[in-house]
């Protein structure tokens, strides 16, 4: 759900700039053809590129015997130890249900995974399950194999973040402005100040950003250099509405490396790292130049078409956003820490009691955010973060009522290895039964909430913006009965105004009420209720689809005009056609540069070539129109089309600059 740009979303990027490419050509196969290379939420291209290993088809890998892990001195103390987990598990049957999860992934669509579980002060069951490195068939060893930790990074600024107030360096509520270098600009529309509370809430009001969230180890920066050059919008009052940002934690970080006087990775290693002696870990292993835990690495893997292959590393400039590296053990080591008061990772037991309080919800009856931490309110109550890269996935949840904690990584890209770690991880903390309330009388009709909904989260600028023409909306309410709706799927009954409860898993959402209408639904994270969008669809679709046919149709004119030798007749055409070609040609290279991490200060000049091109057609356009309408030798219809292809093409041009394509910024 959070900290992970998915396939499915990047793809679209790439996949316009070829539909358009190939509406021109007239070969929509060779469009569906397309292999997928972008991420949603997920991080891209990394230094090993799409090497298949050996003996890796689906159902093929032997991974029976490292399936099974090794028996530890924890393991064997969960055998003989009374105990359960949150969900009711006992102890004794732990290692029957992991196994289970796990064998229904390891093998055929997860390349390895591993598991810690923290219960009572220490790790009472660790293990691994399949390959970290299936070429050389290296097992995956949850002690020792390193993996892409994701968002879960997150929580170590947000820890580091409660250090510095206990320390009195850093209050909450004071605008961040106050601690950081006078020089350096705050992305702020508004007039109400951003403070650290907002950046660990989600709530600062920033939009997205795709561009330089990713790139190649030799193209790295600093964190102030990523922050200054790969800048958010602000579109919501700060506060207002909780939307995930990868620019807020990364903020929150350099946040953190100004109060305390050193690089945020040497402050997570020395105040969180060292104390918990926690060695198997890095906050960034560019920076740090950790060799050693480098060739401890898992490779990461990608799962298409029933045949898993080594993919590619992440590198995050923004690294307090996503890139920590360490293994399953290490992240129950962090669990520790933060479950026991005496573990010295704060100095006051308040502290600790502090960390793990609501400081977000949209309504006090649901889920919300506790100083980063997501909220999962059940019997009792957990905080969570998940975090995923192109070829690693997360969860890690803490429950400190039981002294439980639970982290689970996987090492393969795309969904299969996102529901084999959050299967696992929830598996261990939900609750045992699902507890559905009565509805109060007299609640408002469910037809209020039906419509679709959108994540502020979205890009709201720039030519990446363009993927959402693919995806109008995030989120689709629909309507059951005046007592259920229906959200992507899954059933809601409403129990009191405007909250309603999953009736699966029992958790409960809110739709928030502004001036008598509905503005806004709430799951932790919030989506804005669409009102005035469907225009802007609809007129762009209209436009690209006239367009494309005109184009195609003009194609087939100019080449039979010049097999009859009269192309003079229609030289502007032939211009015109000519430079839309090397428009779309050049919209196409900026998405593939984008795959391949390259920084936006590298992609600006083929930024700055669409606007020039954009200007160039507008103004060809007219004139083009203004010599058809002039020109004694055209006859009616040539005159007509003339006129058609101008304005139609203008209209492209205004789609075109909706969605940001002649933007040079971000």
């Amino acid at each position: 759900m959070q900290g992970r740009i998915r396939k499915q979303r990047m793809i679209r990027f790439y996949m316009i700039g070829w539909l358009i490419v190939c509406m021109i050509l007239g070969s929509v196969g060779v469009f569906q053809n397309q292999r997928k290379a972008f991420a949603m939420t997920k991080e891209q291209m990394h230094e090993t590129r799409n090497v298949t290993t050996g003996g890796v088809l689906q159902g093929e890998v032997e991974t029976t015997d490292v399936s099974k892990g090794e028996t530890t001195e924890a393991n064997e103390a969960v055998r003989t130890t009374d105990w359960e987990t949150p969900s009711g598990i006992k102890g004794k049957d732990l290692e029957t249900e992991l196994d289970a999860l796990f064998d229904k992934y390891i093998g055929t669509s997860v390349q390895g995974g591993a598991v810690a579980v923290v219960k009572d002060g220490k790790i009472v069951f660790e293990k691994g399950y399949g390959y970290g490195n299936a070429k050389n068939h290296i097992p995956v060893d949850p002690t020792s194999t390193v993996f892409e930790y994701g968002s879960v990074t997150k929580l170590f600024t947000w820890v580091s973040a409660m250090q510095l107030v206990e320390q009195g360096k850093l209050d909450l509520d004071e605008p961040i402005q106050t601690y950081l270098p006078a020089d350096f600009k705050v992305p702020q529309s508004s007039k109400t100040p951003i403070t650290m509370m907002n950046l660990m809430n989600h709530t600062a009001g920033f939009d997205d950003y795709w561009i330089g969230l990713f790139t190649r180890k030799d193209n790295y920066t600093d964190l102030r250099t990523a922050l200054e050059e790969h800048k958010v919008q602000q579109i919501n009052e700060p506060g207002e509405i909780c939307s995930y940002s990868n620019y807020g934690a990364g903020l929150a970080g350099y946040l953190v490396q100004c109060i305390a006087g050193q690089e945020e990775y040497d402050y997570v290693r020395e105040q969180i790292f060292e104390p918990l002696q926690m060695k198997q870990v890095t906050m960034s292993i560019v920076h740090d130049d950790e060799a050693d835990l480098f060739a401890k690495k898992s490779k990461g893997y990608e799962f298409n078409e029933g045949r898993l292959t080594e993919g590619q590393f992440t590198y995050i400039p923004m690294y307090p956003a996503g890139e920590a590296n360490g293994t399953v053990e290490e992240l129950g080591n962090f669990a520790i820490g933060l479950l026991d008061k005496n573990s010295g990772l704060f100095k006051s037991p308040q502290t600790y009691e502090e960390l793990f309080s609501t400081t977000y919800t949209a309504n006090k009856d649901i889920a919300g955010v506790g100083h980063g931490f997501f909220e999962y309110d059940g019997e009792y109550k957990t905080y969570w973060h998940n975090g995923g890269t192109n070829n690693f996935s997360t969860f890690f949840a803490v429950v400190p009522e039981e002294d439980f904690a639970i982290a689970v990584v996987g090492n393969t890209e795309g969904t299969p290895c996102d529901e084999m770690v959050h299967q696992v991880g929830w598996k261990m903390v939900r609750d045992k039964e699902v507890n559905l309330e009565e509805p109060e009388a007299n609640l408002p009709s469910t037809k209020e909430v039906v419509g679709t909904y959108v994540a502020p989260r979205r890009i709201h600028s720039g030519i990446t913006q363009i993927i959402y023409l693919l995806q109008p909306y995030d989120l689709k309410v629909s309507y059951v009965n005046e007592q259920e709706i229906r959200i992507d799927g899954e059933t809601y009954r409403q129990i009191k105004p405007y909250l309603y409860q999953n009736e699966e898993d029992g958790q409960k959402s809110y739709f928030t009420v502004k001036d008598g209408k509905v503005v806004q639904y709430t799951y932790i994270q919030g989506y804005q209720k669409i009102t005035q969008q469907k225009g802007r669809y609809i007129f762009s679709y209209i436009g690209i689809g006239a367009w494309a046919i005109l184009f195609i149709l003009t194609l087939i004119l100019l080449v039979i005009a010049l097999f009859r030798k009269k192309g003079k007749r229609y030289g502007m055409l032939y211009i015109l056609e000519g430079i839309w070609l090397v428009l779309v040609c050049n919209i196409v290279i900026i998405a593939s540069r984008i795959i391949g991490e390259d920084r936006f200060g590298a992609i600006q000049p083929q930024l700055i070539g669409n606007g020039i091109f954009g200007i160039v057609l507008f103004l060809g356009n007219i004139l083009q129109v203004v010599k058809a309408v002039k020109n004694h030798a055209f006859i009616k219809w040539e005159k007509i089309w003339s006129i058609l292809y101008g304005g139609i093409s203008i209209l492209m041009l205004i789609v075109l600059l909706i969605w940001g394509v002649f933007q040079v910024a971000r």
